[in-house]
C-alpha cells in the first residue's frame, strides 16, 4: 500500500550546524590575526575542534560542546608534574576520547601521529616559557565566540533564518571588537569576514556534503516504490533552494510542486500537501515535534 511521505530538511536529511561551526572556527582565527592575539595555543585548539568536526562529521556537536568539553578537561587538571606539552596533549587526548565515546564512534590510532602534530604546532622550537593554566582559561578565540554568539542570537529574533543574518552578525562581533580595541574597523577585514561567513551558505559548500547517513537509502526505497515524496522546510528560500541543487535533491523532489521551502512555519504548506491526495495515508519525517510533528498532525 503506498503512502505519502513528507521529509523534513534540516537535521533530518542533511547536517547544517556542522557548516557553521567549521565557519566560526575560520572566523575565530582571523580575529586572533587582526587583533594580533594569534597565540600558538589557541590556534591549536581551533585546528583541534575543527577536527573533530571533520572527523566526527554527521555525528560531530555543535563547536561549542567540544569547546565546552575541552574547557572541562582544562578545570579538572593540576597543571602540575608534567611538561605544557603533556598536559596539553594529555587534554586533547582525553577530549578526543569522551567525543568519540559520546558520539559511538570508532576513533582510530592515527590520531595518536594527528594530536602530536597539533601539540608541537601549540609549541613552536624557541617559544618562551608560558603559563598554559593562565592562557587556556580565558582564552581570546572564546571571547570572539561568545560575542558572535550574543549578537547573532539577537538579530535571530527579527531576522530568523535569513540569509544574511549570520555573516552580518560576524561582521557586527569584528566592529565591536574593534570598538572595544579602540580601533577603527577595516571595509577590507568587514568583507573578509562577511565572505567568511557566506562560506557556510553557498551552493558549493553542499556540494561538498554527504547527506544523513540511511537519508539516500531511504527515499531512494521509497521512490523506487513510487510513494509520493515531499520535502517541507523552513528557513531562507533562496538557501534552502541552494541546498537543493547542492545536494542533488531533484533525484527525489524534482520539483517545486515537491520540494516546499517556507519562511517559517510548516501548518499551511502540510496542509496544501495533505490535501493532494486527502485519502493515502500520510508520514511526516522530522527532528523537531514543535516544527515537524505538532504541525502535521492538525492536518492529519
Amino acid at each position: 500500500m503506498k503512502a505519502l511521505w513528507v521529509f523534513d530538511l534540516d537535521g533530518t536529511l542533511v547536517t547544517s550546524n556542522i557548516d557553521y561551526s567549521y565557519v566560526l572556527m575560520d572566523f575565530a582565527r582571523l580575529m586572533l590575526s587582526v587583533f594580533g592575539r594569534d597565540n600558538p595555543r589557541e590556534l591549536a585548539i581551533l585546528d583541534f575542534t575543527t577536527l573533530m568536526l571533520s572527523a566526527l562529521e554527521h555525528k560531530a556537536p555543535y563547536y561549542q560542546e567540544i569547546i565546552n568539553l575541552l574547557n572541562e578537561r582544562i578545570e579538572e587538571n593540576t597543571f602540575t608534574g608534567v611538561t605544557p606539552q603533556d598536559c596539553f596533549s594529555g587534554i586533547l587526548t582525553s577530549t578526543y576520547r569522551e567525543l568519540h565515546r559520546r558520539s559511538g564512534v570508532s576513533g582510530g590510532m592515527e590520531f595518536r601521529n594527528v594530536c602530536l602534530d597539533i601539540v608541537a604546532s601549540a609549541f613552536p622550537a624557541g617559544a618562551q616559557s608560558i603559563s598554559l593554566e593562565s592562557e587556556l582559561k580565558n582564552p581570546f578565540f572564546q571571547q570572539v565566540l561568545n560575542l558572535e554568539h550574543g549578537i547573532d542570537r539577537e538579530r535571530f529574533k527579527t531576522m530568523r533564518a535569513h540569509r544574511d543574518r549570520f555573516p552580518g552578525s560576524l561582521v557586527e562581533a569584528y566592529k565591536e571588537l574593534c570598538r572595544r580595541d579602540g580601533a577603527k574597523a577595516d571595509p577590507a577585514v568587514e568583507r573578509q569576514v562577511w565572505k567568511i561567513g557566506a562560506g557556510a551558505l553557498s551552493e558549493e559548500t553542499y556540494q561538498n556534503r554527504s547527506m544523513i547517513p540511511g537519508a539516500w537509502e531511504v527515499l531512494s526505497w521509497l521512490k523506487i516504490r513510487q510513494h509520493p515524496l515531499y520535502c517541507g522546510t523552513a528557513g531562507d528560500r533562496q538557501v534552502q533552494w541552494m541546498k537543493w541543487r547542492g545536494y542533488n535533491l531533484g533525484r527525489f523532489f524534482p520539483t517545486q510542486r515537491e520540494f516546499r521551502p517556507v519562511k517559517r512555519g510548516k501548518l499551511d504548506t502540510l496542509k496544501a500537501i495533505r490535501s493532494l491526495q486527502p485519502d493515502v495515508p500520510t508520514f511526516m519525517v522530522g527532528d523537531s515535534v514543535g516544527s515537524d510533528l505538532v504541525p502535521a498532525e492538525k492536518p492529519g
